[in-house]
């Protein structure tokens, strides 16, 4: 829950990636040690098979808080409150269904194994926060790449089209 707010933060201290004015506050330094300690105390506990449950339980609220501010993070401002609206339907409601699926697939490997795949479960979890969150920074660039290359193409086909000569079969 709190690794991508992190990551968000890191960004913002970085200047890596432009971001949302929502997110502002997440550059301080105040902000920064605060998702370090709490970063380091989640994923640590995740660790330990009885406390994941817990967690996964507790987190539900903070969860939705967070996917909301992690989807305002890379909207563009927007009229008439859409990047809240966006925030609350796409951000919290992903967040929170992820996370509960993620607490039922941590119920079964514990149940399977007797918590002895929690760990490894837990470390994929982690991972795969990191690689969704950097490719949510990366969705504007992707798709800015791929309307360039419809367009690039498209041209081509139109100008090649056009440069043939009609066929004078009978």
């Amino acid at each position: 829950m709190f690794l991508p707010l992190l990551l968000i933060a890191a960004n913002q201290r970085f200047h890596l990636l432009d971001t949302s004015y929502h997110v502002d506050w997440l550059d301080s330094n105040l902000a920064l040690i605060i998702l370090i300690t709490a970063t380091v105390i989640e994923i640590s506990a995740y660790y330990i098979p009885l406390i994941d449950h817990i967690l996964d339980v507790v987190n539900v609220p903070l969860v939705f808080v967070a996917g909301l501010l992690s989807m305002a993070s890379i909207l563009p401002d927007m009229p008439l409150y859409m990047d809240k609206v966006l925030g609350l339907i796409v951000g919290g409601s992903t967040a929170v269904t992820i996370n509960g699926l993620v607490g039922i697939g941590r119920l079964k490997s514990t149940t399977l194994s007797a918590g002895t795949t929690n760990p490894f479960y837990a470390t994929i979890e982690n991972v795969m926060t990191i690689v969704i969150t950097v490719l949510s920074f990366l969705i504007p660039i992707i798709i800015g790449l791929i309307v360039f290359f419809v367009v690039l193409v498209s041209f081509k086909k139109f100008r090649n089209f056009f440069r043939k000569p009609l066929s004078t079969k009978h």
